[in-house]
């Protein structure tokens, strides 16, 4: 424990100021720059009850609400978070407050580790993806028309990447949100003097060939994502995921007509505290797969 330090001297340190000292003009807060986005609460489940089960050896957190009761013959929407780099299933209730917000809309939550902490969206973590999905629908009453997939960072590409791949199966979803995420991994794996390029190459058994940079280029595949509206988030001072990968994306989404939604927040870093994940659930409400 520190010692408590008398304040005197700080009074006379005061008093030693020189008079002619311009004092600096107070703060004008900026509702933008300023803005600190909401930390989870003490209980940042709420009302939510948490189970985690194994898909085939792949941990999977569900969040249930409070109202949720499989014999009552309703429907319950479904948000699938895709995790970041260096993190897994339990970042969804550990880290946001995606369990929290949609168990107070009567949804339901869920979250896999897919290939594991540093899959970057790899063909296997998609079929994990998909396994865990077909599980979900077996085993929860998940309305086929409002499944929604949410992406943070690592897990934003691989949310768009999933919904490619699921268009024109029930897995398909309704919508789909990216908070921080890349959308082309080749510039992910050269940014920051190849600090991702170990990681990525291991994902994908060696550097990227051709084919899986084409595949994992989401602004090259934009005209895929036809139908399904998007919405994009990112701060301009991620330090991690460059903006730049989201005004790619935003651009040529509107190049393809493609419905989406893209907002940039200033001064806002790379981070879990700066998911908005009640805008996200908002954008999600009115969605249904046609």
């Amino acid at each position: 424990m520190h010692p408590i330090r008398p304040k005197a001297p700080v009074l006379v340190l005061a008093l030693l100021l020189p008079l002619g000292c311009v004092q600096a003009p107070p703060h004008v807060e900026d509702p933008i720059r300023d803005y600190t986005p909401p930390r989870p609460t003490p209980n940042p489940l709420g009302a939510a009850k948490v189970v985690e089960e194994n898909y085939e050896g792949q941990n999977v957190v569900v969040s249930l609400p409070a109202s949720f009761d499989p014999a009552s013959g309703d429907r319950y929407p479904l948000v699938v978070f895709f995790h970041s780099y260096d993190q897994d299933a339990r970042q969804m209730t550990k880290l946001t407050r995606f369990a929290k917000l949609t168990a107070d809309l009567g949804w339901i939550a869920a979250s896999g580790d897919l290939a594991g902490p540093a899959h970057w969206g790899n063909e296997r973590s998609i079929a994990m993806h998909q396994a865990m999905l077909r599980r979900l629908r077996e085993r929860y009453p998940i309305d086929p028309n409002r499944i929604y997939y949410a992406g943070f960072s690592m897990g934003g590409g691989t949310a768009l990447l999933a919904a490619i791949a699921a268009k024109g199966t029930p897995d398909a979803p309704a919508a789909v949100a990216t908070s921080q995420g890349w959308s082309n991994l080749m510039r992910m794996r050269e940014a920051h003097d190849g600090m991702y390029a170990t990681s990525i190459d291991t994902a994908y058994g060696g550097a990227l060939s051709e084919a899986q940079r084409s595949r994992t280029d989401l602004v090259a595949r934009a005209d895929e994502l036809s139908g399904i509206p998007i919405y994009l988030e990112h701060g301009d001072a991620d330090e991690y995921v460059p903006i730049t990968h989201s005004e790619r994306l935003k651009a040529a989404l509107d190049a393809q007509g493609i419905v989406n939604t893209f907002k940039r927040f200033a001064g806002l870093g790379h981070n879990e505290g700066t998911i908005h994940e009640g805008v996200i659930l908002d954008f999600f409400k009115d969605k249904r797969r046609p």
